[in-house]
């Protein structure tokens, strides 16, 4: 996955949506639920509603 996408660049224009920590629960990393959501999408392993 490291040599197909330039990581540093996506989290850049996407780090500014993702949550702060604040009061609560602090949120996961935003590198780690990237890749995830991106394996998600590749491998279809995102959950599916039912219409």
């Amino acid at each position: 996955m490291d040599n197909l996408l330039p990581w540093s660049q996506l989290l850049e224009v996407i780090e500014p949506f993702y949550p702060k920590v604040g009061n609560g629960r602090r949120p996961y990393p935003l590198e780690t639920m990237f890749r995830i959501h991106c394996m998600q999408q590749w491998y279809s392993l995102a959950n599916k509603i039912p219409c």
